[in-house]
């Protein structure tokens, strides 16, 4: 969600749309809830003309690393720069941590099948071939 934020951020405010709009588009593109529920507030700061980073500050919901990336953008006058690279830092992290997530779920899923498969191993050793000699033996 923040890659895109960062990155619809980026595009909207370089191609010259104001404050408002640019907010609306870049949080809306998100399609996070949490981020959408702060949209209201964050408008109502711009309103106000305040600074993005004001603004985004209020809503307690993005990172702090988010917010320092904005408020360095703004003080130095390359916000477009700073959140488009912001937005493939924050898609390298999330491929990463894609990654990382596949390979754990796919562990736990050869484990899983790995037990199933011994323990059918246990249970047909003992179904055909321990209990056929036990009654073999008691007669």
């Amino acid at each position: 969600a923040l890659s895109r934020l960062c990155w619809t951020f980026g595009l909207v405010h370089n191609a010259g749309v104001d404050a408002l709009r640019t907010a609306a588009m870049a949080i809306r593109s998100t399609g996070n809830p949490m981020f959408i529920r702060e949209l209201s507030g964050i408008l109502a700061s711009l309103r106000e003309n305040q600074e993005f980073y004001t603004a985004f500050s209020k809503a307690d919901n993005f990172p702090n690393a988010f917010l320092a990336s904005l408020m360095t953008a703004e003080q130095t006058g390359t916000i477009t720069e700073s959140l488009l690279r912001e937005a493939a830092l924050y898609r390298e992290i999330t491929e990463t941590q894609f990654t990382w997530l596949t390979r754990i779920t796919g562990g736990i899923i050869y484990g899983c099948v790995g037990i199933v498969v011994v323990a059918m191993i246990f249970i047909l050793f003992k179904a055909l071939y321990l209990d056929p000699l036990n009654n073999a033996l008691n007669f």
